[in-house]
């Protein structure tokens, strides 16, 4: 169960990544890549409201 948990948190790590690379990179540059990734782990930290 734990390394499903682990394996979950990777894709979801690499997807926050990706996706603060493809704005980054959709920016030419100019976005200041810590700050999204910070926005980008941040979410992930962030509850889910319903």
């Amino acid at each position: 169960m734990i390394r499903s948990a682990s394996r979950c948190a990777a894709a979801a790590a690499l997807n926050c990544l990706q996706i603060a690379l493809d704005h980054w990179t959709a920016s030419d540059g100019q976005l200041d890549l810590l700050a999204l990734l910070d926005e980008a782990f941040t979410a992930l930290t962030r509850p889910v409201s319903s």
